[in-house]
């Protein structure tokens, strides 16, 4: 087995463009060609990215901590999130997407980092250094498996 372990910090998710694009054909759009991509296709060949109605049900029997960005904490802080141009907030989505990569595997931990921000590694890099640290442990010593841990 090459893959021992993971960590994945405000991971893009395979089936990202799909959802955003369901919850607005605009947002998929703004997010589709950003970054110097032009069309759908770029993204999709560039990025990994499923086309619309494919799905991708992987699952992994290793120690895993998904690490997702602070999510606001109210209704006006999640509207003020949204891309600009009135699109929606993109913030519940991004977090069932982190979910359902935390739930690939039997050994999975979801961290929600202190701070907002996607720039995690360089803006909280001590949360991603005791991520690290615990999947190696629980490389070496068996995981625990649970949403609770102190971080």
């Amino acid at each position: 087995k090459l893959v021992k372990g993971l960590v994945l910090v405000d991971s893009s998710h395979e089936e990202q463009l799909n959802r955003f694009t369901a919850l607005s054909p605009e947002l998929g759009k703004q997010f589709a060609t950003q970054g110097g991509m032009s069309t759908y296709d770029d993204m999709y060949r560039l990025y990994g990215q499923l086309r619309a109605g494919a799905t991708l049900n992987w699952h992994v029997d290793i120690p895993m901590i998904v690490i997702e960005h602070k999510r606001p904490t109210s209704p006006e802080a999640n509207s003020s999130s949204a891309q600009s141009g009135g699109l929606p907030p993109v913030d519940p989505a991004w977090h069932e997407m982190q979910a359902d990569l935390a739930h690939r595997s039997t050994c999975a931990q979801l961290w929600e980092a202190p701070k907002e921000g996607h720039d995690i590694p360089a803006e909280q890099p001590d949360l991603v250094v005791k991520a690290v640290s615990i999947v190696l442990s629980e490389i070496r010593n068996g995981c625990r498996a649970s949403d609770d841990a102190d971080k």
